[in-house]
């Protein structure tokens, strides 16, 4: 009786994690509509839930440019989709600005007739500090200024009426004050050996991809912009943490699967804002499990977009050489917003 006791209690509880499994991975997309003829570009398109969104968007007809650094990668996943002649592998490195005009250039050539959808989608969590080949932040360049240049470069390139998706993460909320009045305050990264904490950069990078959302709509109204939280995802974004913390996640990854959403579910957010029709999408909104949800934290401070706004122009114009005239020109419109006088 004592071992068929236990034996109803570990199957209670598996149970009951499969249960927390099964709510988790809710909810699809409750929109799905015929993608021919729209072309639409992804970041980082090679893995996780770049990955499902690129096969999602390939198996619905779209012509899909799948950017990323990794071409045998996102081949494979274009071959796992019905219509693998519509992807198109495009190489892209958001951490070097050469990367990213030369795929903008590219894509201009090549697709003279416009685009459809931006979604910027690409982002990394570096446990360690490193500058980029620019001697910017990693995690600064990779998830904020990397996409805020791509956008920049091909915004005048998307249809009327086209798509800006921003994929964000709940870590916004938990962006602190204080790291922006730092960050100012030492735009030549001077001293960032001395206040770098991997968390409070990603979660800030975050809450800048929520603000750069908000930037568009206000400049370019004609199109529908929106940014989102994908979900707890089980996902290759922990790939570049080291030591301590990367034995940790190790470790804790068995339990934490049951909570986590898989990288297929993890897409629909994604999936469901690309296909709904335009008029259904709050503009600049940001978005939960396929519904609008609040932004929080610093994102509802008065000021807040000014100021982050300020310091990427500031970023770009310190490290960026030989400026396009399309990011002078994106640049150029923060100049000229006008921004409410409060300040945080």
């Amino acid at each position: 009786m004592i071992w068929y006791g236990i034996f109803l209690i570990i199957l209670g509880i598996l149970l009951l994690f499969l249960i927390i499994k099964l709510i988790a991975n809710r909810p699809s997309s409750p929109v799905i509509s015929n993608l021919r003829e729209k072309i639409i570009i992804l970041t980082g398109a090679s893995a996780g839930i770049g990955k499902e969104t690129a096969i999602g968007l390939l198996n619905q007809g779209a012509k899909v440019i799948c950017a990323s650094r990794s071409e045998d990668k996102t081949n494979e996943v274009i071959n796992k989709s019905k219509f693998k002649q519509n992807g198109f592998y495009y190489k892209l490195d958001l951490s070097s600005f050469k990367s990213i005009i030369d795929f903008s250039n590219k894509i201009k050539n090549d697709f003279p007739e416009g685009i459809d959808i931006l979604i910027n989608n690409a982002g990394q969590i570096f446990t360690l500090l490193s500058l980029t080949e620019d001697n910017i932040e990693r995690t600064i360049q990779t998830n904020h200024i990397g996409p805020f240049i791509l956008t920049g470069m091909l915004i005048d390139h998307i249809k009327p009426n086209g798509k800006l998706i921003n994929v964000s993460s709940t870590a916004h909320q938990f962006a602190k004050i204080d790291l922006l009045e730092t960050l100012e305050n030492d735009i030549d990264l001077l001293k960032l050996n001395n206040y770098y904490n991997f968390m409070n950069f990603y979660s800030f990078t975050k809450l800048a991809n929520v603000e750069h959302i908000r930037f568009i709509a206000k400049n370019y109204p004609n199109l529908t912009t929106a940014s989102l939280h994908p979900g707890f995802v089980d996902s290759d974004i922990w790939k570049n943490s080291s030591g301590c913390f990367k034995i940790l996640t190790y470790c804790l990854k068995p339990l934490m699967w049951f909570f986590m959403k898989s990288e297929k579910m993890g897409a629909q957010t994604t999936l469901y804002l690309v296909h709904e029709d335009n008029e259904k999408i709050k503009n600049a909104g940001y978005y939960d499990d396929c519904k609008e949800k609040l932004a929080s934290g610093l994102a509802n401070v008065n000021g807040i977009n000014e100021r982050i706004m300020k310091y990427t122009k500031k970023l770009i114009e310190k490290y960026f050489n030989d400026m396009p005239i399309e990011i002078r020109k994106h640049l150029d419109l923060i100049s000229i917003m006008a921004y409410e006088t409060e300040k945080v």
